[in-house]
């Protein structure tokens, strides 16, 4: 399963819309993975064990995020690739190692400026073919994006991975929030509220498949040819579980496993599908 990182510490709603992507109430904001074993064996503690098989795990997550928040940040130069062969000085050590390293990690976007900063590394010309080993991608934030809607039309995200011929792996996070809308057009929701019905004024409908599969332009994943396995994860908040009043928010989510599968079938492709649920913390916002 591809890390379920968290996104960027202090970015706001504000900033995210300006990508296309918001923030829903109750979405995961901070470090969700802290390891609290105290047991041990052989004398040495199972957290010691389980910190150490965290490290090896993650020197193969690359997070775009620090990559280009690093003083030092260069599309032409990343960090991750310090001191591996480059083609312009060792053709062959590039091919035998750089190229085979890329493929063996998992690269972690979770905005819009990290896509940007990857888009830039694939495209440089420090590393020719580097696009072609990029195997595996997950979308921590992908919950954020707000919708194929008015000028928007294609989601960045599934359209950056269309343009990796080799992808294999992809990771994509849904929230409760992005499942559903508002019972309510704006006018009777203004009139709720003036009326005092604060609660009800709140109330929710849930999404068919056929809305998020067009919100979220997920047909545009079968132009991945090469896709070989889908994780799908979705934050299940309280909140909107709360006021919903009729329907399970989670059922559209579950029905895009076999949406998936199908239509890779039906352009004749097999893809594994995983999915998970997990809760949603009820955290605040930072305000831009």
């Amino acid at each position: 399963m591809f890390p379920h990182n968290n996104c960027e510490p202090g970015l706001s709603r504000a900033q995210g819309d300006n990508w296309g992507v918001q923030a829903p109430d109750g979405a995961p904001f901070g470090q969700d993975n802290i390891i609290t074993s105290t047991a041990r064996t052989n004398g040495v503690s199972l957290s010691t064990v389980a910190a150490l098989e965290a490290e090896q795990v993650d020197a193969l997550i690359i997070y775009l995020a620090e990559e280009r928040n690093n003083p030092t940040a260069f599309p032409g130069r990343p960090r991750f690739l310090n001191g591996l062969p480059v083609y312009s000085e060792d053709p062959r050590g590039y091919q035998e190692t750089t190229l085979p390293y890329v493929a063996s990690l998992t690269f972690v976007i979770t905005c819009g400026p990290d896509a940007t900063f990857f888009k830039e590394v694939v495209q440089s010309d420090t590393f020719p073919g580097i696009d072609t080993a990029v195997l595996k991608l997950s979308f921590p934030n992908f919950h954020w994006f707000s919708g194929v809607i008015n000028n928007r039309t294609n989601n960045p995200w599934l359209a950056l991975c269309a343009t990796l011929p080799n992808l294999e792996e992809v990771s994509l996070n849904f929230h409760t929030a992005g499942l559903t809308t508002s019972t309510w057009t704006e006018r009777q929701r203004i009139r709720l509220e003036t009326g005092g019905l604060m609660i009800q004024s709140k109330d929710l409908r849930c999404l068919r498949l056929a809305d998020v599969v067009r919100k979220y332009d997920i047909d545009r994943l079968f132009q991945v040819r090469t896709l070989r396995k889908v994780h799908l994860t979705c934050w299940d908040s309280q909140i909107v579980k709360f006021h919903v009043n009729n329907g399970d928010p989670l059922r559209c989510f579950r029905e895009l496993e076999s949406y998936i599968i199908s239509g890779f079938y039906d352009i004749g492709s097999r893809v594994d599908a995983e999915m998970s649920v997990q809760s949603a913390p009820v955290l605040s916002i930072t305000q831009g």
